[in-house]
């Protein structure tokens, strides 16, 4: 079974949601955001410029209209495709995580032995 990440409600229209990912036997973090269209993507959370910023600082983070922007560099990513936009990594694109959305829940897709978090509570 794929590890549950949160209900769909609580993933935002109009910012990112932080939450981990077990990856090869570490925690990484990553960012969900629901698209206008109402389906939901993650993104490994940080920038592709550098790679020790994050983008959300577990306050969700900044968007410029429908785009992610780093904090550090003002780069901007389209939300739906990763794509840098605009900033010193313009081309380069973020790495999604796989998720996918089921009976009002996100999950961690093809990620059966996943554990994770959201904010401070630990889920299966």
């Amino acid at each position: 079974m794929a590890a549950r990440i949160v209900d769909l409600e609580a993933v935002p229209t109009d910012g990112t949601l932080l939450f981990t990912v077990g990856h090869d036997g570490e925690e990484r973090e990553a960012i969900l955001t629901r698209l206008t269209d109402g389906s939901v993507v993650a993104w490994r959370n940080y920038c592709q410029h550098w790679t020790d910023v994050r983008l959300d600082t577990c306050d969700g983070a900044p968007m410029r209209g429908s785009e992610i922007t780093c904090r550090r560099h003002a780069a901007t990513f389209d939300r739906e495709s990763g794509e840098c936009t605009f900033g010193p990594c313009e081309g380069a694109s973020l790495n999604e995580v796989g998720v996918t959305v089921h009976d009002g829940a996100v999950y961690r897709r093809n990620r059966p032995s996943t554990s994770g978090s959201y904010g401070n509570q630990r889920f299966p």
